[in-house]
């Protein structure tokens, strides 16, 4: 050991064996530094203190083989510098590395490797842990600088700092099944290098990853990449004062059993993969994800955080990109707006699973979809139910609905599908459709045509629309395009409003349809039941409802009244329903 009134200490050998603690005085104003050039082997406990003078090691640092000896550095204001691998000899890991941390407040900057290509600071190698853990620096550090290629650990890993600089083409951090933090004591970003990716691994089977600090990239070479990946752990991004990841990042990909985010990420056209529960963690607050041209998709839930006063809004932009959003939406907790595309740029598609736990509970309050000017080219519906506390809007070329009998619902607020190509809303072969905004108000507005693929006679679908109090509008008017078509059976459509039909509509039979649906006897037909006052407002001569057009003789019921909009001149009505009856239960063209 070396102590008592010693200022600076330099030690040069090929190799240096450190059996005890060393500790070196500041005198008056003299800083203390410890220098040792050469291969260090630790062969106790050491603790390195130096008098606020730097503690560098010029070469590697190994434990006795087999030993794991801890290794503690204590250097006030001066610098900590390790320019060698740590740990990497045959059975040379250490114990437990600790540098200025553990209770300590140390403020001086700590260097793994300095940026000469010659050196490094690994802890271990990309196989094989150097270390049992890491503590590097405090709330009081100023800046941690990790050059290394590999930290690769047993246990847990914590750093922490008001600044990180990450240089490496791709600094891995790796546990075995631990945890991994980085925190600061009041503002810090973690900075990469140009053409720097970020890899961080807590094996398989659990270890948290907690990131403090803002992720973000340098300006030019190729934008560097961030991947996290907790495998059963848990994934929290946290920082409070911008973006979680943001500027000069390529693709994101974060993996754990929950992933929790506070505030933004932007990627500069890279991808955003979600893999795992996505909870959002910022009261009354807005989480955008922005790619510019990249993809999003998520595998599992999204969800708002269960303490929020106000659930959290969900923006989703990626100009040109696909989103798929999972599985469940609000389905444990609901969250605020979700807006998806709200860019002219965006072209691309979205899939979008449920919404809301059942068909019966919200998941989300208001829900928009697609963008007027730069509409998508289409949105699936893979899910069964999309429920909502308030109007959902949807803006896409076309539409694909595969749900098993999918239910669209809100809280006596409009569902609106608008037509922004030339495409269809079409249903696969198990997608009975049901659109619901309540008992008292909300319009619908199906400005496409609702169809299905031609079947064999016993896979049509049905098509169910209660609006309350609100208008149901279908079609899109243009002369001689229907509003419902293809392999669609039973159509009932219900409301006190109006029901405004733009074009015709057609059903076709469904050998194995023994439902009620449309409120007549059980059939196989394919009827059309309109509860409420009829308006036609198509731009051609007039509206036809054909419930034969395969000999499928299907009943055709008007409860209410019949008569051109006022919107438009006189309009003919034409009913081909074969054998089957037509009943009129109100004045026609009576106003």
């Amino acid at each position: 050991a070396v102590d008592d009134d010693i200022n600076d200490l330099i030690i040069t050998g090929a190799n240096i064996r450190l059996d005890g603690s060393i500790t070196t005085a500041l005198y008056d104003a003299d800083a203390a530094s410890i220098d040792l050039n050469g291969a260090v082997t630790i062969n106790s406990a050491v603790t390195l203190t130096s008098g606020n003078g730097a503690i560098d090691f010029s070469s590697t640092i190994n434990s006795t083989a087999t030993e794991g000896y801890a290794l503690t550095t204590v250097a006030g204001t001066g610098t900590t510098t390790f320019n060698g691998v740590i740990g990497g000899a045959s059975n040379g890991a250490l114990g437990a590395l600790t540098v200025n941390a553990g209770g300590d407040t140390s403020t001086g900057t700590i260097t793994f490797a300095t940026t000469d290509a010659t050196v490094t600071g690994n802890v271990g190698t990309a196989g094989a842990a150097g270390a049992a853990s890491l503590a590097i620096g405090n709330a009081a550090t100023h800046t941690l600088t990790l050059n290394g290629e590999d930290y690769n650990t047993s246990g847990a890993q914590t750093f922490t700092a008001d600044r990180f600089v990450l240089g490496g083409s791709a600094p891995d951090f790796n546990t075995t099944n631990n945890n991994i933090s980085f925190a600061h004591g009041t503002e810090a970003d973690i900075v990469l290098g140009a053409s720097t990716s970020l890899n961080l691994d807590t094996g398989a089977s659990g270890g948290a990853i907690d990131i403090e600090p803002q992720i973000i990239g340098t300006g030019g070479g190729t934008k560097g990449t961030v991947t996290l990946d907790a495998g059963t752990g848990n994934v929290r991004l946290d920082n409070t004062g911008g973006e979680v990841i943001g500027t000069d990042i390529g693709n994101v990909a974060i993996t754990g059993t929950t992933i929790t985010i506070t505030e933004d990420i932007t990627t500069s056209a890279g991808n955003i993969d979600i893999t795992g529960a996505f909870v959002m963690e910022k009261n009354a607050g807005t989480i955008t994800l922005l790619t510019a041209g990249g993809n999003v998709a998520f595998n599992s839930t999204i969800d708002a955080t269960t303490a929020s006063g106000t659930p959290e809004n969900l923006v989703i932009t990626t100009t040109g990109g696909t989103v798929n959003t999972g599985t469940t939406i609000g389905g444990s907790d609901p969250i605020g707006n979700l807006t998806i595309s709200g860019n002219a740029g965006d072209i691309g598609g979205v899939t979008i699973g449920a919404i809301g736990a059942d068909a019966s509970t919200a998941g989300a309050a208001v829900v928009a979809i697609g963008e007027a000017t730069g509409d998508l080219a289409s949105i699936t519906f893979s899910g069964n139910h999309y429920n909502t506390s308030g109007t959902q809007t949807y803006i896409a070329d076309g539409y694909a609905v595969n749900g098993t009998s999918p239910t669209f619902a809100t809280s006596q607020d409009a569902i609106t599908f608008t037509n922004a190509g030339a495409g269809s809303l079409v249903l696969a072969d198990t997608a009975h459709l049901t659109l619901s905004t309540g008992a008292n108000a909300g319009a619908i507005d199906v400005q496409v045509k609702i169809t299905n693929s031609a079947g064999d006679g016993n896979d049509a679908t049905d098509v169910t629309m209660t609006a309350g109090s609100g208008d149901i509008t279908l079609g899109v008017g243009a002369s001689g395009t229907d509003s419902i078509d293809g392999d669609i059976n039973d159509v009932a459509l219900t409301t006190t409003g109006s029901i405004i039909l733009k074009g015709d509509i057609t059903t076709a039979g469904d050998s194995d349809d023994t439902s009620t649906t449309t409120g007549s006897p059980a059939t196989a037909a394919g009827d059309v039941v309109l509860t409420g006052p009829v308006l036609l407002l198509p731009s051609g001569a007039g509206i036809t409802i054909d419930t034969n057009s395969a000999s499928n003789n299907g009943k055709v019921t008007f409860t209410g009244t019949v008569n051109s909009s006022a919107a438009n001149a006189a309009k003919t009505l034409t009913v081909l329903s074969g054998s089957g009856a037509v009943d009129f239960g109100g004045v026609v063209g009576g106003v």
